[in-house]
């Protein structure tokens, strides 16, 4: 009887278990490759909608998803394909989409099939947005004066960043903007007539606050910062009611005072011009195609964490008879509430 020496057996087992590990960690490596938030671009003739999807894995080791704020079904990803369904539900009937689309170089490329017909649809992931960005009204002393100002920090199309000192009087250059850590730091020139002189910033972000100092050659002073229209920014969940029908969206502002609407069933609208003046607040919305455009304009009133609020409904860039047809169901001023949820 032939005799496999101990040690090629062990080795074999060894290759086995090494395979095993690779294959499974491979399947795990692969399905995590989509954990996290996407933003969706859907195109059909001429219309573009946009959504957040973001997937996470259960328990038992699938993978589960949401398209905004309602659940989907049937999430697989395997060899680079992900697949799921999503259900809009309305009072007159379901509606059933199915996704299919292929990851190529971080980006998914796809068709979102339903009754409505078939649709490009694009994903890319989310870009969580820098909590320093925004608008920061500033305030240091310098003995017994206080001085004030608007810092305004946005990103540049390059991921780097830019800043502007907005103040009553005076000449004011901020440069070498950056943020790493939950740390800001930058560099200020400031010029009154013909003194002039350059100051550093050293600060930290709390919530919506912004702790630091102003350092020089005259010294240290501190200073701190409150993010302007902190009482907006989060998620809200607002409720209108139209000809007895009552309707839930989803509002979202960020720190930079942009944002998206949510209308019932994930689909999402960017927040134009938005506008914010003590308590009140407003911006417009607008969705269409080919010429016609349903534009929503809402006015709001904080209160807290929650909000009283108005959209006016209205045609734009369509013909008469476009407007005629639709201005008896297009609802005009329509009440709304709202409640903070993040």
């Amino acid at each position: 009887m032939n005799k496999v020496p101990i040690h090629t057996t062990v080795s074999k087992s060894i290759i086995v278990a090494c395979l095993l590990l690779f294959l499974r960690t491979s399947f795990v490596v692969a399905a995590e490759d989509i954990i996290g938030e996407w933003e969706m671009k859907i195109e059909h003739d001429g219309l573009e909608r946009f959504a957040t999807l973001s997937f996470s894995r259960k328990a038992d080791g699938s993978l589960e998803g949401k398209w905004g704020s309602s659940e989907l079904s049937d999430v697989i990803f395997e060899d680079g394909k992900l697949t799921f369904t999503r259900i809009v539900t309305t009072r007159a009937r379901d509606f059933i989409d199915k996704y299919v689309g292929t990851l190529e170089e971080g980006r998914f490329k796809g068709t979102l099939s339903g009754d409505l017909g078939a649709f490009s649809a694009k994903m890319t992931r989310k870009k969580a947005k820098s909590p320093v960005l925004g608008q920061w009204d500033m305030k240091f002393n310098v003995g017994e004066r206080e001085i004030t100002g608007r810092l305004t920090i946005s990103e540049k199309p390059n991921g780097t960043l830019a800043g502007k000192w907005e103040a009553e009087f005076g000449e004011h250059v901020v440069s070498n903007v950056k943020f790493k850590n939950g740390k800001l730091t930058y560099t200020r020139k400031s010029k009154f007539g013909e003194r002039g002189w350059e100051s550093t910033f050293d600060g930290t972000i709390k919530g919506h606050k912004l702790i630091g100092a102003f350092k020089s050659q005259r010294g240290e002073l501190p200073a701190t910062g409150e993010r302007v229209g902190a009482l907006l920014v989060g998620k809200w969940k607002l409720i209108t009611t139209i000809y007895g029908t009552m309707s839930t969206s989803i509002m979202k502002i960020d720190g930079d005072l942009t944002g998206w609407y949510e209308f019932p069933g994930g689909d999402e609208l960017p927040i134009k011009k938005l506008k914010l003046e003590g308590d009140q607040f407003k911006f417009v919305i607008e969705m269409g195609r080919k010429g016609l455009t349903l534009r929503t304009d809402f006015k709001g009133k904080l209160n807290g964490k929650t909000l009283n609020g108005q959209l006016d409904e209205k045609i734009i860039d369509g013909k008469l008879v476009v407007e005629e047809l639709t201005k008896h169901v297009i609802g005009k001023k329509v009440e709304a509430t709202g409640e903070k949820i993040d």
